[in-house]
């Protein structure tokens, strides 16, 4: 079975989405594509799934398995015809040729599809196909289900962060009293953030002191390599003025203020990041204080959008501060759930790491199925 050099054209079909303004959405269980990835629902669907979406404008670059019928918004150029080519096979495919290097020079770049048509790539026999996509398609699947774990995991953490701490569940037989956030359980207190917690507001060396070799420790300036759960590492800094530890909370202060990750190393802060931890050590209750606190991104305090905040409108944010006991107990429970998640969190970047080293090797015929197989 031979690989051909054909066109892309020949492999698959690209059309441009359709236009669907927010106002005109109407309640449905059918995903709405963006190029930003499923942004939304609808009640009708403009094309089967499964199905493969990049994106036209906006993040490009990105490219969507999506496994049920769904509606591809004009932001996005998606899968019309396969012409017989196996559909996550075209997913990866697409996935590896760097499409936001084929945008158009202008104003507002964008991705034209008559170009893509014209480009150059290898296609291996339906059956190679096949086995390709089952191979990266295994790696991916125990991926979405680590995540799953995970999204989990973290709801039972915060639900019970909720259920103690804001709805006062486990000590609704107590007496209560007033405080400046309401009623709360007599012995607890309320005070400011930097009372409660260490907090360390980021700078920006010089870019000389920049480098991607990991050469000293690593530097973020803001959310751009935030994960799910930790950053990842491509900046590194040899200039150690501010640092996060280990286990610290990294905080947006600039837009998306309230974006948090944690810090699975000790790291450098750019001016866009603050590291909170709390000073009694009860660091699982500060992250998950903090997500109920800022709910949503861009507000603190009661809600008020902020495009950027500073060490001292951190410090006037008032928190319920229970007894020690209490948050001691709490911390105890969750850090079982956090050390699951973070194992997930490893397992996710190794499957991760080898799903990125077979993919160009295995669509390039550089690496034999066979040989995927037994390393996947």
């Amino acid at each position: 079975m031979m690989w051909r050099e054909v066109s892309l054209g020949e492999v698959t079909t690209l059309q441009r989405g359709y236009d669907l303004p927010e106002r005109e959405r109407k309640p449905g269980n059918v995903p709405v594509v963006t190029s930003a990835g499923i942004s939304g629902s609808h009640n009708t669907a403009r094309t089967d799934g499964p199905g493969v979406v990049t994106g036209r404008y906006g993040t490009l670059g990105q490219v969507y398995f999506i496994t049920e019928d769904f509606w591809p918004h004009n932001t996005t150029l998606f899968v019309k015809d396969f012409h017989g080519n196996d559909r996550r096979f075209v997913y990866y495919l697409l996935g590896s040729m760097s499409l936001e290097s084929k945008s158009s020079v202008s104003a507002v770049p964008g991705v034209n599809r008559n170009d893509l048509h014209r480009l150059r790539v290898m296609r291996p026999p339906l059956p190679i196909q096949q086995r390709i996509a089952e191979i990266l398609g295994r790696l991916d699947d125990k991926i979405e289900v680590n995540r799953r774990i995970n999204r989990t995991l973290e709801q039972m953490a915060q639900a019970l962060y909720k259920e103690w701490f804001v709805d006062f569940g486990p000590f609704q037989d107590g007496e209560f009293v007033e405080s400046a956030l309401g009623l709360i359980p007599r012995g607890w207190g309320v005070k400011g953030l930097s009372e409660v917690y260490n907090l360390t507001m980021g700078t920006s060396p010089k870019s000389e002191f920049y480098n991607e070799e990991g050469n000293g420790l690593p530097f973020h300036q803001g959310v751009s390599d935030f994960g799910e759960r930790f950053p990842t590492h491509r900046r590194y800094c040899t200039v150690t003025e501010r640092l996060a530890a280990q286990g610290d909370l990294l905080f947006s202060v600039r837009a998306p203020v309230g974006r948090m990750n944690i810090a699975d190393t000790k790291l450098v802060i750019g001016r866009g990041l603050a590291a909170m931890n709390h000073k009694l050590g009860f660091n699982s209750f500060l992250l998950y204080q903090m997500k109920e606190h800022f709910k949503k991104e861009d507000s603190i305090g009661s809600g008020t959008i902020f495009q950027a905040v500073s060490k001292s409108d951190l410090e006037k944010v008032l928190l319920i501060v229970p007894t020690i006991s209490a948050m001691q107990r709490f911390d105890q429970m969750i850090q079982r759930i956090d050390r699951q998640i973070e194992v997930c969190y490893r397992e996710n970047a190794q499957l991760a790491a080898t799903r990125d080293y077979l993919l160009p090797r295995l669509l390039s015929g550089a690496l034999s199925v066979a040989a995927g197989e037994e390393m996947a």
